[in-house]
């Protein structure tokens, strides 16, 4: 079976995938959970990172005066993205902008951003501990870093996975396919995630919410909302 063939049927049909009516009320409701408690604050400039077609930006309740949308955009995907943020733009007097950014290796200076989105983004990376090590180093200090993370592989979110989205799947992959390409996609567990996550920004101010809120472990959570209020005086990463 070939991935790369795989993955560019996948982003062809990926419209079709991810808005579904059954797929799209449960990101829906996701994104706004993300965005809870923010609606009086302002962030200046904020960087969202793995934007892919712009899915979040609109449940951002908060001021700012600069958003940036990046990701690694599939060459399929890429007009539509445009198209996207350039009718954005006509209708607001704030800056909007779209970048090619791979989270292991930002180009933007240190301490350059006042909060940082990081949507279920985590699972794909080669080095997530790169990635992470970047977020800290381009957020300023008593920045914002929210990071979302589905409980993959979980008991809860795989039972979740295989009645709502991998119904839409199937109408355009093979089983074992879909199992191929989730495999290939979220590599990394999340519970190596979470302790990435902790090491890394130790001495910051982690909080996280998950739904539902049980507290016996990922096993029983469809996602987790990581909250970092980032102390750059200590001097780490």
């Amino acid at each position: 079976m070939d991935y790369h063939d795989l993955e560019f049927r996948y982003r062809q049909k990926y419209n079709e995938i991810q808005y579904a009516d059954s797929t799209n009320l449960v990101s829906n409701f996701y994104h706004k959970y993300m965005e809870r408690g923010l609606d009086k604050t302002s962030f200046p400039r904020v960087l969202e990172i793995g934007a892919g077609s712009g899915e979040h930006f609109g449940f951002v309740r908060h001021e700012y005066a600069s958003y940036i949308m990046s990701d690694l955009i599939h060459p399929v995907l890429l007009p539509r993205v445009q198209e996207m943020v350039e009718n954005l733009k006509v209708n607001s007097k704030k800056e909007i902008l779209l970048e090619m950014q791979n989270i292991e290796n930002l180009s933007y200076e240190n301490c350059s951003f006042d909060r940082i989105i990081v949507s279920c983004l985590l699972h794909h990376l080669s080095n997530p501990v790169a990635g992470l090590a970047e977020v800290r180093r381009v957020i300023k200090d008593e920045g914002l870093v929210t990071i979302y993370l589905p409980s993959d592989p979980g008991i809860l979110y795989r039972a979740a996975q295989n009645l709502v989205s991998n119904q839409t799947f199937l109408k355009f992959f093979s089983k074992q396919e879909i199992k191929f390409l989730r495999a290939c996609q979220h590599r990394n567990h999340v519970a190596s995630l979470i302790d990435m996550i902790e090491s890394l920004f130790e001495f910051d101010d982690i909080t996280w919410t998950s739904f539902p809120k049980i507290n016996i472990g990922w096993n029983t959570r469809f996602f987790q909302i990581c909250s970092i209020r980032v102390n750059k005086n200590l001097n780490l990463i």
